[in-house]
């Protein structure tokens, strides 16, 4: 033991050392497993150690053959195949899975490996997580789902966003993650809106970027109650909006965003006929510049002539939705 209370076996894996590593391992299925699940003076295994130390090859020296093995050791590789999308590479997380996991496990309160490595920003493990395909007993292929397992604290997008990963909600978006389903559980925010609410700029520029699903991640509402500051201490709704949130924290993306808005919503349509253009907003944006806290802000040279088209009612026809 070294004063971090490793034995032999950790040892040999933070090292590297295939050979000293498989000769150390006993033959019963079941001490393999108690000598593999042995913590060391911070709580960590020795195969945590071969993760952090990118020591994948270690992982075939385990008896994967072996079924008796491979049944009992299930639980235990699944948690570790979690803690390598966060702290491993491609290389351990592929050598894991080899050993009697997949992309679709879940953890008890619902984290994936997906959610794992997103949270984290290993764009290169998300990558390989979404690339990875499994095909049940019943001959079904299942891809992993860039929405993860349905629980909105573990999303990989809400989580990549909150915590700042442009790449990784880049990868997602484009493997048809949705931007406005997942909720954060707490604020009912959609990934845009936490970012902004976080002040991940890259993130916020990412998603508003995204041509198939830019603009609709524009078009949210959110009621949030507030209370009154009179005697009678009423509950009221308050409405906020990624544009309202755009213009407190970031002006400069919702100058732009206001600007492609209507550039892309106005377009051509009518001219042809020479009807009027049709302008379709989605979102709270007229309601959002009555109001002057709102509206100062954006009070540039562009963007007044912008506001000034869009409340042009004779010129355009609106259309809510």
């Amino acid at each position: 033991m070294d004063n971090m209370n490793n034995n032999a076996v950790h040892i040999a894996a933070m090292k590297g050392r295939e050979d000293i590593f498989k000769a150390l391992l006993p033959a019963a299925p079941e001490r393999i497993i108690a000598v593999l699940t042995k913590k060391n003076g911070e709580g960590k295994t020795p195969l945590q150690l071969a993760v952090d130390k990118g020591n994948s090859g270690l992982f075939e020296t385990l008896p994967a053959k072996n079924t008796e093995f491979r049944e009992a050791w299930k639980v235990h590789n699944d948690a570790l195949l979690l803690y390598a999308c966060v702290h491993g590479g491609v290389e351990s997380v592929a050598a894991i899975m080899a050993l009697n996991s997949s992309a679709q496990i879940r953890s008890p309160k619902g984290r994936t490996p997906l959610s794992c490595a997103a949270e984290a920003g290993n764009d290169d493990i998300v990558g390989f997580l979404l690339s990875c395909t499994v095909t049940t007993s019943e001959g079904r292929i299942l891809s992993t789902s860039p929405e993860g397992s349905g629980v909105p604290e573990y999303n990989p997008l809400l989580l990549a966003a909150k915590n700042g990963h442009a790449k990784v909600c880049r990868r997602l978006l484009d493997k048809g993650a949705s931007v406005n389903t997942p909720r954060d559980s707490k604020t009912n925010f959609t990934p845009l809106m936490v970012a902004i609410d976080e002040g991940n700029r890259e993130v916020v520029i990412t998603i508003l970027s995204d041509e198939a699903q830019g603009l609709e991640a524009m078009r949210v509402c959110v009621e949030k109650p507030r209370l009154c500051e009179d005697d009678e201490g009423e509950t009221q709704i308050e409405i906020t909006t990624p544009m309202r949130m755009l213009i407190e924290e970031m002006q400069d993306v919702a100058e732009w965003m206001m600007n492609r808005s209507i550039y892309c919503c106005s377009g051509d349509q009518g001219e042809e006929s020479g009807e009027s253009p049709v302008v379709e907003y989605s979102f709270q944006f007229l309601e959002d510049f009555q109001e002057e806290k709102y509206r100062l802000p954006l009070l540039t040279a562009r963007c007044l002539i912008y506001t000034t088209l869009t409340l042009n009612f004779a010129d355009c026809d609106l259309h809510w939705q």
